[in-house]
């Protein structure tokens, strides 16, 4: 307390500087030499964390009492959140698997028989006559992930891609025997007289940057024409 004047009295507070506000001081001859009479200590521990079988990105594993520790107070606790990495040929939703595989146009329409190694290392042989078309997803029962705490596994999707082969792996002689033993193509509907035919030859397209730039000036160019169109023009009489 400080008095400024007649009958003025002022009060303020300040921590102590012995003990540094902790209301406690600790004599210089009886402190530890490790802590310095601060009651704490910095040490490295070496936890070990036990990952469940299924266990997904995000989940958590508590520590109880093996966090911060300040005197006069219960410990906090130690929370590990777990990362899941990114698997190179599985891609993981939930407790299923989906994996993408390429097949070739004789395996598409003939049947296939393949191997996909999983990760633990086991190899899934798998065979069958059905044909194939791009896209399409087959379902293996029991070969996803396991679900945490249970003796039972998601599903495998694959699916897959149909890779063509070019126009060197297939001769002209080979084409007419696979058009041979394939359904019959589409025929042209029968034109009238007065009808007009343009035949056209259909190259391949190769995407390029100035196809979009063109595409956004035309459309720069339509809107220009529209605007000026839309004008109300001036009459002079």
């Amino acid at each position: 307390m400080q008095q400024l004047g007649p009958g003025m009295i002022q009060q303020f507070q300040t921590p102590c500087q012995s003990c540094k506000g902790t209301g406690e001081l600790i004599d210089h001859t009886l402190r530890c030499e490790e802590c310095k009479g601060k009651k704490l200590i910095e040490v490295k521990e070496l936890i070990e964390v036990n990952v469940e079988r299924g266990m997904k990105d995000g989940e958590k594993v508590t520590f109880y009492e093996l966090g911060e520790q300040v005197p006069g107070a219960l410990p906090g606790d130690l929370l590990v959140v777990l990362k899941e990495e990114n698997d190179t040929a599985f891609i993981r939703k939930g407790n299923d698997l989906f994996y993408n595989h390429k097949l070739t146009l004789s395996e598409a329409l003939t049947g296939y028989e393949i191997a996909i190694q999983h990760m633990d290392g086991r190899y899934l042989v798998i065979k069958s006559n059905q044909i194939v078309k791009p896209g399409d997803t087959r379902v293996v029962e029991g070969e996803g992930m396991p679900i945490r705490r249970s003796d039972q596994k998601g599903k495998l999707y694959i699916k897959f891609d149909v890779v063509f082969p070019t126009e060197e792996q297939l001769s002209a002689g080979n084409r007419k025997k696979v058009e041979a033993l394939l359904p019959p193509k589409q025929k042209l509907p029968k034109f009238g007289p007065t009808e007009i035919i343009d035949e056209v030859v259909a190259n391949p397209y190769v995407p390029m940057v100035d196809d979009e730039s063109d595409h956004q000036s035309q459309n720069q160019d339509d809107d220009d024409e529209g605007g000026q169109q839309g004008r109300t023009q001036c009459v002079h009489q």
